[in-house]
Order: structure tokens, then C-alpha cells, then sequence
């Protein structure tokens, strides 16, 4: 058997179903090899690749023939590859072929419309497949048999920070056996949890959901598509930072109270919302403190500014 040598990225977290690295600042250099969870690239430029983050799962992609799907390893980028010159290969094992036939085998990668290529060649001894090309773009990465066209799926997808929730925006140009869609949120991009569930209505591409809890300071999000088979086909990642939440309010329940303390400057008042964004009170702070009570149990946000900053915060009264 042969091997093929490798300098290895430091993976940040390694699981049954998924496998994530933090890439930060990549100098990839012409010629030296790198790799990360048997995805190798050799390329043929210096190239550097910042603030970004690879992950690895094994859910096969299905093509858009019948009975064609990828193999059960996928490589997804936060944000696109760009100008990539070089060698892409992938290290399989039989047991992820999806039922492609190992010599067919072509590298296939998505920068908005998804290529196979015709050109890769397979190692089976080593069970390696690679291809090489010349100012790529990427951010999915597999590999399928030669002729397969896999589907279009996501044509973007948005995070962003609004006063009182996040905003998730994303469109589709494949709608084809999608029956719904999970939106996904992690605190650390590995545990991932689904804020809600939302099934497409006839001819809808473009997608919307607002996600009310801002009870954080960076969060991970992303969408999952669910055919009829209930495979998951997953959007990119989308960062979101909240730098004001939590950094200077301390939340504590008394009894049948909330107290809000604040530490460092203090709002002069806190507007408190429900979650469909109804006024519902304004409190004033008073010796950097103030008190919510009066209001069923249930899920609130509070809203105030700080240094001419506006900040929101999720709480359970």
C-alpha cells in the first residue's frame, strides 16, 4: 500500500458526523503539501487563505440523475477559495464510495454552480483522487462518478444583527425534492441546535426567519435543506457577533423577580419587548439597577443603549 505524505492542519474538533478546522491565516506554499481530514491540496502558487473555516461531513450530496450522489465525504468552506492553482484531492475510504464506482471517480466543487471535472485521476490502492486546475473557486468540495452533475442548491445565505433579533436571508436556485428547511445555530460551529423548522411554499426561492434569541456574543449559524428522503443538504456558515450582549449586565431572579445589574456605565432606562416585538415596558435604572416583574413566565427581550451603543439581550422572566 502506498502513502501519500502530508502536513496535517490541527483539527479543532473530530466527531462521528463532522470534523471542523479552524483555518484562520493559511500561507500555503507552491509544492508543499497540505492537508486536512484527508483533503490535500499541493498548490501551484502561493496562495493565502484568511479567516476561514473548513468543515467535513459525510452526508452524501444527491446528484440530480437518478441514483448518482456524491461520495459520502464533503469538504465545506465558511466563505469561498478563490484563485486556487493546483492539486485538490481527496482520501476516501470503500465504505464512502455512496455506490460510485471507485475508477470513475471525479473531484467535483461548488462555487455557486457545482463542477465535475473530467480530468481527475484515481489512485485505488491508495484510495486517492485528485485533480488539478488553474484559478479555481470553491467552497464545497467531493467527489462523484465522471458525467454526474450534482445540484445547485444554495445561491446565498445571510446573517445578520438587527436591535432586536438576527436576520437569516437565503435563496435557493434548486428546489427540486426539498420538502423543508432547519435554521441552525451553534455557539462554537460544532453543537448545533435548530431554532425552527419552516416548509417552502409552492414556487418560494427566497427565504426569510428572524431569530429572536440574542443571548450571545458570537453565533454560528446555517440552514439545512431536508429532501423527501430526509438527507440534509447544508448551506455555508454565517458569523454573527454581538460585541455589546452580556458584556455588562448580569441577570438575577429573586423569588418572582428579575433584577438587571449593570456593570461600568449604566443605561438610564431598559425598554422590555415579547418576542413579536411589543412594547411591553420601560423600567428605569436606578444605583445601576433595576427591577422587571409584573409579566406572566415566558421568554423576553430587553432593549437599551450604552454610550450612544444600542444593545438587546434575550431573558426568561
Amino acid at each position: 500500500m502506498r502513502y501519500i505524505t502530508i502536513i496535517t492542519c490541527c483539527l479543532l474538533y473530530y466527531g462521528p458526523a463532522t470534523a471542523q478546522v479552524g483555518a484562520g491565516t493559511l500561507h500555503l506554499q507552491a509544492g508543499v503539501i497540505f492537508s486536512a481530514d484527508s483533503l490535500v491540496l499541493i498548490p501551484s502558487a502561493d496562495i493565502t487563505i484568511t479567516g476561514n473555516t473548513l468543515t467535513h461531513n459525510y452526508i452524501t450530496i444527491p446528484g440530480t440523475q437518478v441514483a448518482t450522489n456524491s461520495i459520502g465525504r464533503v469538504y465545506n468552506w465558511a466563505t469561498n477559495v478563490t484563485d486556487y492553482s493546483g492539486s485538490i484531492g481527496i482520501i476516501y475510504s470503500d465504505a464512502e464510495l455512496a455506490g460510485n464506482p471507485e475508477l470513475s471517480l471525479q473531484i467535483a466543487y461548488n462555487n455557486g454552480n457545482w463542477t465535475t471535472t473530467s480530468t481527475s485521476t484515481v489512485d485505488p490502492v491508495a484510495n486517492y483522487v485528485a485533480y488539478t486546475g488553474n484559478n479555481l473557486s470553491f467552497r464545497q468540495i467531493t467527489a462523484t462518478s465522471a458525467g454526474v452533475i450534482l445540484p445547485i442548491v444554495y445561491a446565498g445565505f445571510t446573517a445578520a444583527l438587527r436591535e432586536q433579533y438576527v436576520s437569516l436571508d437565503w435563496n435557493m436556485a434548486d428546489m427540486e425534492d426539498l420538502e423543508s428547511f432547519d435554521v441552525e445555530y451553534s455557539a462554537d460551529g460544532r453543537n448545533w441546535q435548530a431554532a425552527t423548522r419552516l416548509r417552502p411554499a409552492p414556487g418560494q426561492t427566497r427565504f426569510t426567519y428572524d431569530h429572536k434569541d440574542l443571548n450571545f456574543s458570537t453565533r454560528y449559524y446555517r440552514i439545512a435543506g431536508i429532501d423527501t428522503r430526509g438527507v440534509k443538504t447544508y448551506s455555508s456558515i454565517a458569523t454573527v457577533r454581538n460585541s455589546g450582549a452580556g458584556n455588562n449586565l448580569r441577570i438575577v431572579r429573586q423569588g418572582q423577580n428579575t433584577l438587571l445589574y449593570f456593570q461600568g456605565t449604566a443605561p438610564a432606562a431598559v425598554q422590555l419587548y415579547d418576542m413579536k416585538g411589543q412594547l411591553l415596558q420601560t423600567r428605569t435604572v436606578v444605583q445601576q439597577q433595576c427591577e422587571i416583574n409584573g409579566l406572566r413566565p415566558g421568554a423576553y427581550v430587553i432593549f437599551y443603549i450604552v454610550e450612544g451603543q444600542k444593545l438587546t439581550r434575550k431573558i426568561q422572566l
